[in-house]
């Protein structure tokens, strides 16, 4: 089978399908893996559609049904990239298969992984868009969005499908995109063009390529790729019989373990020790689930009497500084605005204006624990400078509150949030031309990056209503702010699913 593009090093694991992987070695000579060089998992045969009509469905349990083009999902909806590693389930299953036991599945060495800069629409956007239609459900059964390829009759079933909690698609945190480039680049055709799933810390059988189908369910998927394949079995199921009675009460793999490789030197490589003394050590670490980035990584030459700390080359990585993060949190601010005020669809309206009373509220309380401190802490003039933003941001809090109680119907929705963001834009343009350029002066690069982790972290906790009666510095907003604000329907929806790995919300990633 051939895959233009695909550079000749890479190892063929199996022919047919195509499943192959690079050497390990050329994965840690850059921070984000070329596609030219990233490995190949396929079930089945590799479609070739055209982008140009290919259509994604949006259904299952939701108000509005979708079928969104690629054109759609690329102009309707905010691009969000996020760098992520795709990772197969079973990387490294041949030294498992020698060290520990036998395995089945193919004999992947250590390079069924790659790092990449994903490009697309947030699945989270999308699913608000259609609306969840979730309350009369049975609420002891757990809800699931599963992605669906009917491009191809795949080894095992005759299509491709595979599910996660509703949850890993919501949290906004979480960064679950679909993917419309890669690198900068479209996606290629055995990497999912034109539109494949990307679920950050999640094992890379989730990450459905050439997407038909997004279904909202109160199931998993019942693939034969989610129930009879991708979980771990208890260590007494050693072959297909005595498995048998596990497939249904084992829980599928979602995500991925930490997981470290040395690459240079290779396993069993015979090395010339240098006139320096020194022997160069490379290779790649991935961390638990979506609990990135990796911090630290050591390494020991001696079996672990003594250890090294690695030098990390997170280069390419997307780590901004507060007053990026800040900015990002804006932009999306101002979209979810023109989405109100352009739309004639009043469903949509309401939508969109749940989505600005969300990333408003939080976006503000947020600055007001973690960004207003430092002003006071670190800048000259700074707790003038704070005590001004806090009453721009009251202003804002009292304009929001009538805001979100009004429907699209009554006569004073659109000019009540124009005369809120006119006061809000101004607020942006002086803090992002005056009061952020001063606090990035007194920041080193290290501590602006803690401090956006810190911004992403505390809008996690912060209720979707921003009460102005709520005290606005720490510690007492934390909790007053919780129980003095009303929590609508869709905080309650976010917060049945809390993300307690404590990630940055995206604009810090």
């Amino acid at each position: 089978m051939s895959c233009p593009g695909k550079i000749k090093k890479l190892e063929s694991s199996t022919q047919k399908p195509l499943n192959r992987e690079p050497p390990v070695r050329t994965l840690v000579d850059r921070f984000l893996t070329p596609q030219a060089i990233g490995f190949d998992r396929n079930h089945g045969p590799i479609p070739h559609i055209n982008g140009e009509v290919h259509t994604v469905r949006v259904d299952g349990l939701v108000v509005d049904p979708l079928t969104l083009t690629v054109d759609q999902l690329r102009s309707d909806f905010r691009q969000h990239e996020v760098i992520s590693a795709l990772e197969c389930a079973g990387n490294r299953r041949h030294t498992m298969r020698t060290l520990v036991k036998e395995v089945q599945g193919i004999d992947w060495d250590d390079a069924a992984v790659m790092n990449c800069k994903w490009k697309g629409p947030r699945v989270r956007d999308i699913l608000l868009r259609a609306g969840l239609c979730i309350e009369s459900t049975d609420p002891n059964r757990k809800i699931h969005v599963a992605f669906s390829c009917y491009q191809a009759e795949c080894q095992d079933d005759n299509w491709y499908e595979s599910s996660v909690p509703l949850d890993v698609c919501l949290q906004a945190e979480r960064d679950a995109i679909l993917a419309l480039e890669v690198n900068g680049t479209p996606l290629t055709v055995n990497h999912g063009y034109p539109v494949r799933v990307v679920l950050p810390g999640i094992v890379g059988v989730r990450w459905v390529k050439w997407l038909d189908r997004i279904t909202v369910q109160d199931h998993e998927s019942t693939n034969a790729y989610q129930q009879r394949d991708y979980k771990v079995l208890p260590p007494d199921a050693i072959d297909s019989e005595s498995a048998e009675k596990y497939w249904h009460c084992t829980p599928p793999m979602y995500d991925m373990p930490i997981n470290s490789v040395v690459a240079v030197p290779a396993d069993g490589e015979t090395v010339r020790l240098p006139s320096t003394g020194l022997v160069e050590v490379k290779g790649y670490a991935l961390p638990q689930g979506a609990d990135g980035p990796v911090t630290r990584v050591s390494v020991s030459g001696d079996g672990g009497y003594s250890w090294i700390d690695a030098q990390l080359d997170n280069s390419g990585a997307m780590a901004p500084g507060i007053s990026e993060a800040i900015k990002n949190d804006h932009r999306e601010i101002e979209s979810y605005y023109d989405k109100i005020i352009n739309s004639s669809d009043k469903d949509e309206q309401t939508r969109f204006q749940n989505l600005f009373t969300w990333e408003l509220a939080r976006h503000s309380i947020g600055e007001e624990l973690v960004v207003y401190p430092v002003f006071e802490k670190l800048l000259s003039g700074g707790v003038d400078m704070a005590n001004k933003d806090r009453k721009e941001h009251m202003k804002v809090k009292e304009q929001l509150k009538a805001f979100q109680n009004m429907t699209p119907s009554d006569t004073q929705f659109i000019p009540t949030i124009k005369e809120l963001m006119e006061n809000l834009s101004e607020h942006i343009k002086e803090e992002e031309t005056h009061d952020l350029p001063k606090l990035e002066e007194a920041l080193s690069e290290e501590d602006s990056k803690s401090y956006a982790k810190s911004f992403g972290r505390t809008k996690m906790f912060v209720p979707s209503r921003s009460h102005p009666s709520a005290p606005d510095k720490p510690p007492f907003e934390t909790v007053v702010g919780l129980l003095t604000a009303p929590i609508d329907h869709l905080a309650d929806l976010f917060r049945k699913w809390p993300d307690t790995s404590g990630m940055p919300n995206p604009s810090t990633k």
